[in-house]
This record gives structure tokens, sequence and C-alpha cells, in this order.
């Protein structure tokens, strides 16, 4: 079979072609026969180079036709002959066979060559794979040359987000990197020897976003700059040979989907400490990066005394609602509720910023929609025994990732090997039913359990359920509020269905669905998308913690959106458009999306004898709905305006601004 050469990058293999150049001969001493084959193997660090730095990408090198090997022997004085690749070897016609036994040395892709202005593709990446080999032992060549071939370079996998173009410039001492060029040691062994420059000129030159593959010298201590901007540095002794290394230029991540948020790490002291967040998809959940307990992302697995599995990063084992690691008197909550406030441990242990994730917040971690379902991984970053998964963001937050470790579980006097993780949600289903997520070697799924077992808390951020942002109407910057209803859920306008004169109206599909500056109140909102509003009728206790009425305010009939848990005191209400009374009415509500059928999307609310129904629909683009905003912004300061108006509890003081709510 003919071998080809080729980078397989994140199980994607890419063929290769390398340039084809005219055969040079540089001289020769000997009369003796010409034309010659060369068999060039990989060294064993090459060919089986797998799961490198990282374990994102796997990759691997082979020839390809009219690939050039320069070669020489001990007897031509530094001269060099021209072999190319055909077929399943290399040959040279005017290669000579030496009269005595002699040492043969082969440079790829030859024994002098530039690295400045590579072309960034995996292509480049491996004509400029410099490799060195030598014959296992002195031979004259009249049966052909073997040599095996080491690597003398790594490979950059650079990931580039940054707006001002990347000039890659290499230093190394007190120069800059621009060639490798074949050299013998005083042993008589071949090298490449770093040619360096006094001014830089880049290995790697772009203007767009996007990855690139660069290949840089090995063994040797390296700085990275953008330009004249220091990026990165190596050890002293360089990057190994042969391995592939990521790495990142710029900020990959979506601005608002990280930070920090401070914490109470010791339950003895009021001190507190920034803990980091993670959001893996918009508007979802923003995870904390450790688990409650923990003082560390990530640390060494170890056994104590008792044989038991310990690691900083486990963090402790609580009961559910308990605040006490491996708590001996099993003390938990019961009952069917949604843990708020002081009887949530993450929120009694690390304050008012955090709290526990919600089923719903735990299910969507694991669903594909939002992001890859989540990797079983051994040895997270090299760490012995640190077994876990990854689950990172598809899209625009591929870049964004959280780890949770399969630290066990804790029952009596019993702590479980690393082989599963548990970790609680704040919500129960029965009395003494808790859901909770389970990560074992299978796939991450949500399970019940008996509050009494004590288990892992990964908190995430306890966000604002209310807020205030700017909107544009009429020209005029105006003060709107907003409401969330549920984990990672769209901040929706308490102030449903306005136009421009702020009354209540009704919009046609393109109407509503203009974008950026152009929406109805500028670019700080939005038109909700069909998942948006779909968390509005899923009517059920442990999905959406959505209550839905059928009631009377301010005369005005319609349907009131309730949270639950952490999300009881925000509330929504949503004016019919006809037949309002206390017997029947129905509203249809905009969405963005386009439905399979290309009728828009909308959702249906409606109210008979039979009682409230929420469902997605469809609807002609003429067609006049209502509109409910969602805040995609900056949060600003509520105004000083009707004290009396504010987001309440159940059926007391709704928020719904506008002077038809007075």
């Amino acid at each position: 079979m003919k071998n080809t050469k080729y980078f397989a990058i994140l199980a994607a293999s890419l063929s290769l072609t390398a340039c084809s150049n005219d055969e040079a001969v540089l001289g020769g001493q000997n009369t003796a026969k010409k034309g010659m084959e060369l068999k060039a193997t990989l060294a064993d660090e090459i060919a089986g180079r797998a799961n490198i730095t990282t374990g994102l990408s796997n990759w691997t090198f082979e020839f390809t036709e009219n690939d050039n090997i320069s070669v020489t022997n001990s007897a031509i004085d530094g001269e060099f002959y021209t072999f190319k690749r055909d077929t399943e070897s290399f040959t040279s016609a005017v290669a000579e066979v030496t009269e005595e036994p002699t040492d043969w040395f082969a440079f790829y892709p030859s024994h002098e060559f530039d690295l400045v202005y590579q072309a960034g593709d995996a292509v480049s990446a491996a004509n400029h794979y410099g490799m060195i080999g030598s014959t296992a032992s002195a031979t004259t060549g009249a049966t052909g040359l073997e040599i095996a071939l080491r690597s003398q370079v790594a490979i950059l996998e650079v990931a580039y987000f940054e707006e001002d173009g990347l000039k890659l410039n290499v230093k190394s001492g007190n120069g800059w990197v621009t060639a490798l060029s074949g050299k013998f040691d005083a042993a008589g062994e071949p090298f490449f020897d770093v040619t360096t420059k006094s001014e830089a000129v880049p290995l790697l030159s772009v203007t767009a976003k996007g990855t690139y593959y660069v290949a840089v010298p090995a063994g040797i201590k390296l700085e990275l700059f953008n330009g004249e901007t220091a990026i990165r540095k190596t050890v002293d002794a360089g990057l190994v040979a042969g391995k592939h290394y990521r790495m990142i230029v710029g900020e990959p991540r979506p601005a608002g989907s990280y930070g920090t948020a401070m914490a109470r790490l010791s339950p003895d002291s009021e001190e507190e400490t920034p803990v980091s967040w993670t959001q893996l998809w918009p508007g979802g959940p923003k995870f904390a990066d450790m688990n409650v307990g923990a003082t560390a992302v990530t640390a060494e697995v170890t056994l104590n005394s008792e044989k038991k599995y310990e690691s900083a990063c486990f963090g402790g084992y609580y009961t559910w609602g308990g605040s006490i690691d491996k708590d001996p008197n099993s003390e938990y909550n019961q009952g069917n509720s949604e843990l708020v406030g002081d009887d949530d441990t993450a929120t009694k242990l690390w304050g008012s910023n955090w709290k526990m994730p919600s089923y719903k917040a735990f299910s969507d971690l694991i669903n594909t929609k939002y992001t890859d379902g989540g990797t079983r991984v051994e040895n997270y970053k090299g760490i012995q025994g640190l077994n876990g998964y990854v689950f990172k963001g598809i899209g625009e937050y591929a870049y964004n990732e959280i780890f949770l470790p399969r630290c066990g579980y804790y029952e009596g006097v019993d702590q479980r090997a690393v082989g599963v993780g548990h970790y609680w949600t704040s919500t129960s289903v029965s009395y003494d039913e808790i859901k909770y997520l389970e990560l074992g070697n299978y796939a991450p799924k949500i399970e019940d359990e008996s509050g009494y077992l004590s288990q892992s808390v990964r908190a995430i951020l306890a966000e604002p359920i209310s807020g205030h942002g700017e909107a544009i109407i009429n020209g005029q910057t105006v003060i709107k509020s907003w409401v969330q209803l549920w984990d990672g859920g769209p901040k929706f306008a308490t102030n449903v269905a306005v136009n421009p004169d702020d009354v209540m109206g009704y919009f046609s599909f393109d109407e509503a669905n203009q974008t950026g500056k152009d929406f109805i109140w500028g670019e700080n909102w939005h038109t909700p998308s069909k998942s948006e509003l779909d968390g509005l009728h899923t009517n059920n206790y442990y999905s959406d913690y959505i209550y839905i009425w059928y009631t009377q305010k301010n005369d005005q009939w319609g349907f009131l959106f309730n949270g639950r848990g952490y999300y009881y005191n925000a509330c929504l209400f949503v004016p019919v458009m006809y037949e309002a009374s206390s017997e029947n009415g129905y509203c249809q509500l905009w969405s963005s999306d386009i439905n399979s059928d290309l009728s828009c999307g909308s959702l249906l609310l409606n109210y008979n004898e039979y009682g409230s129904s929420v469902n997605s629909t469809g609807a002609p683009s003429t067609q006049k709905q209502l509109l409910c905003p969602v805040f995609n912004g900056t949060p600003c300061e509520a105004p000083v305006v009707n004290p009396g108006i504010g987001i309440g509890t159940n059926n007391e003081g709704i928020k719904l601004e506008g002077e038809e709510w007075e």
C-alpha cells in the first residue's frame, strides 16, 4: 500500500503532498556504480506519537511521493545526494556506492531549509518537519540504504483569536530563528543547527483568526513573540522533539462566559476567596470550576492510611442540604421541595453568591444540544489517578470547559473508590427521592437517591432573578425591567407586548424579528428564540420550575408564570389578546424561529374550561401577535420611579411597567 504523509488532527486525517523539487547532484568522488535506493523509516518516537500534551489532538507523520531527502556519507566530504520519494522508497539516479564501507547520513526535508513564512497549514508543517538519521552500521550502499529518521522539531498548533494579525517571531538566545542547517558534532553525529538573525523574520504571518500549524526547533530554549509582544517561553531544555503542542493566542472564550465570584471556602472563617466559574452555552448556568469543600481545581489523588481515596480537588461529601463533611449523623433535608437559601449546601458554605445546580442545570449539562455531552478522561492533565468527566461547550463556546472528578461518595463510614462520581442537584421529586448527576464508566445520567447519602456538590453562580436594562424607544433611552424564571433561562422583559409608543401592541413576524439596533427596543434586547420560549410551557415539577396560572391583574386577564425554588419570587405576566374573561382567553407570542413547515414560530397561550395550556405553534408572517423582548445587554441600576411597583411573590405586586399598568 502506498504511504502518504499526513497529520491526523482531532481524529480527522488530512492527506498532505510535499513540494516537488528538481534533483540536485552535489558531486561525488567515486566512479563506482551509480543509482541507489533508500528505505527511510520513522523512529518510534515519531511514528507512534499520539495523545500529545493536552490529549486534545492526535497526529502521525508518513512520507508521500516526491518528498526529498538529502543524503551524504563520510567519504564525499560534505556533498549531498538528493533522493526522491517514488512509491515505497527514495531513489537517486546519480548517487554512487563507496569503495569501502562508510557511514551514511540523511536529512529531511533537506540538509538546509528555511523555517520562516510557513503557510500555517498541516501540509506546510509536515514539509518543515526536520528529521535526521544514519545507517545502523557502515556500508558501501551497494544493496541500498536503510535509515531510521528521528525528529528535530516540534509542532505548534496555534489557535489565534485576536484582531490585529499574528506575526510569530521565535527567538533563541540573542537571535531570531530563521532556518535549520545540517551539521556534525565532534563525535561525527548529525544534528540540525539553528540559524538565527539579528532582526526578526516571522515563522508565521497571518491576518485572520484561525488554527495554524508551525514547525519550530526542539531541544533549545525558545521565546515566542507576536511581533514585539512576548507570548510564551519554553523551559531551558526547550520543546520535546516530535511532540505536538497546543497554544492559544488571544481569548477564545466569549465575553461574559467566564469570571470569578467570592466564596467563603473555610466554614470556620469569614474570609472570602475568588472562585472561577465557566459558562458552557449562551445563557447557561455559570458552573464553579471546583467542588464545594475543595481547595484546588485539580490535585493528585492519594490513598490515606485507611486506604481511602483523597484529593484536594474532591471537596466535601454532604447529605442533601447538609453542611458537615461526611456527617456521622446523616442529618439532611427531607420533603418535596427545592433547596433555597440557607437550606442549600452551596449557599450555606460558600455564601450568597452560590447555590446548588437544579435538575435542569445538570440535565442541560449532559444534553448535546448545549454541550459535547461530556467525555470520560483518565489522569486528567497528567495527574495520576485523577479521573472524571470533562464537559465542553460547542460552537463559539468550544474552548469553555469544566472538569468534574469521579470522587466517589460517602455512606456511613465507607467512602467509595473514584470509579464513580455523584453530584447533588437542589431538586427533590418526592419526600426522599433527590435528583443527582451520576458519572461512571458509562454515559452521564440523572438518577434518584435518598438524601442521607453523602455526595459531592458543584455550585453554580446565584445570579439575580431580576434586573434592569436600557432600551431605545422612539430614540429615547428608557430603563426596562427583566426577570429570569429558571437556571440559565432568558431574561424576559416584565413589560411584555409593547410597541414604540410604549403601549400594548401587536406585530407582524417581520416587525418583531428585527435584530441588533433595528430591534424594537434596540440592540440590548431581542425576540426570544423557540428554545427560550419553550421553557414557559413545560409545567413539570423538576424540569423548568414553572407554575402557570390564568389570573387577573389590574383588570387585565392573562397568564402568570411563576418560578420555583430559587426563582420562587420571580414572576412574569402575559396579558391575553382576545376573549379575555374569567372563563377563556388566549394570545400568541412571537419567537424568532421558522418552523419546519415554514410557518413562523410562536407560543400559543390558551385558557378554557379545561384549564391552561401553553404550546409551541406556527403562524403566518402577516399575523399580528404579542412580543415579549429578552434582555441580552449589560444590566444597569433601577430608575427611582414608582417605588410601589416591584417583583412580588405569587399574586402580590407583579411587576408590570408601562402607562397601562398604573
